[in-house]
Formats: C-alpha cells, structure tokens, sequence
C-alpha cells in the first residue's frame, strides 16, 4: 500500500510540474561557420611538406655578405655590402592567394631593427631590408605586407647588410640568424 501511495504521489508531482508556466524562449539568430581544409600550403625553395602537412626538410639559407673594411662602419648608423637574397615559394593550392613572411628569433636587437652579430666583430649587426629597400621592423613579429600569389607561387626579393650599432665596428667575424615563416591566405 506504501508504494502504492508513494507512486501516486509521484505522479501527481510530476503532473504539477508540466502544468507549471515554462520560460519563454526563441531563437535569436544563427551562428554559421565557414572553413577550408587544404591538400598542403605551399613548397617554399623547393622544401616539401608531409601528408600531414609538416615540413619535409626546412628552408635554410645562408647569404654571405661581402668583406667590408672597419671604417666603414666607423660612424653609428652607417651601413654596408648590401646583398640580395630570394625566398621562392611554389607549389600552392589553387585556392591560396596571398603569401605573408614573418621574420623572428631569439638574436634581435629591437632597438635597432638589427640581428645581434653572434662573431668575433664588434659594433657591428645586421638589418634586413625589404624588396623596396626599406628596413624590415624586426619587432614583436613583425608580418611584411602580403605578396600576391601568380600562378601557384611567388619569389620574394629581401636584402641583407652590415649595420654599424655604436661606430665602433672591429675587424673580425659576423654571423646572425633569424627564422621566418610564411602563411598563407
């Protein structure tokens, strides 16, 4: 009899409850989400990618620059022994038309928009420039304007040059380094 009663009860709250006023509620609008998967982005200097889009083998580079004489960099802010250097970036899905390089790194001195020289010379870093011969800001990672796409790639002019950081420049190595990397639209 106990649970018998004891249902009843329970029914008969449970019956209450779907009586009782609801909420009112309506649809307020509708978030739709868009996207792309791509078969691979793109090869840059002939460097591959994996099925699962990892690079295959990194793009290094090396660009050597020309022997300079010391007192040519002997007044701060000067520069010298300009060379040009290419990222070719090939390959691209047909649906990519934008490339963006981004340079960064653990060697640069922000101040100067230079790469600290990690050799023997002293006084002396070295700047990047752009293909209009502009100084590349090498601050809080920096992205060059995008570069349009032509038929599936692009070749990306830069330079490189000694920049005198105090007027102090010795006789003696420099050697610097940076990493970029590319992303695509």
């Amino acid at each position: 009899m106990k649970k018998i009663l004891l249902s009843t009860a329970l029914a008969a709250v449970a019956g209450v409850a779907a009586l009782a006023p609801q909420p009112a509620s309506a649809v307020d609008g509708t978030i739709t989400i868009n996207g792309k998967v791509l078969a691979q982005t793109c090869t840059v200097d002939g460097k591959g990618y994996s099925a699962n889009g990892t690079i295959t083998s990194p793009d290094n580079q090396t660009v050597t620059l020309p022997n300079v004489l010391a007192p040519v960099l002997n007044a701060a802010g000067s520069t010298a022994g300009t060379t040009g250097f290419t990222i070719v970036i090939a390959g691209c899905d047909a649906s990519l038309s934008k490339v963006t390089t981004t340079f960064s790194g653990a060697g640069i001195d922000a101040a100067n928009n230079a790469l600290t020289n990690s050799a023997g010379s002293n006084g002396v870093e070295v700047q990047l420039l752009d293909s209009t011969s502009t100084v590349i800001p090498l601050v809080n990672n920096y992205a060059m304007a995008p570069v349009t796409l032509s038929g599936g790639g692009a070749t990306l002019q830069y330079y490189a040059r000694y920049y005198a950081k105090n007027g102090n420049a010795t006789a003696g190595t420099v050697t610097s380094a940076v990493s970029f990397t590319m992303a695509y639209q």
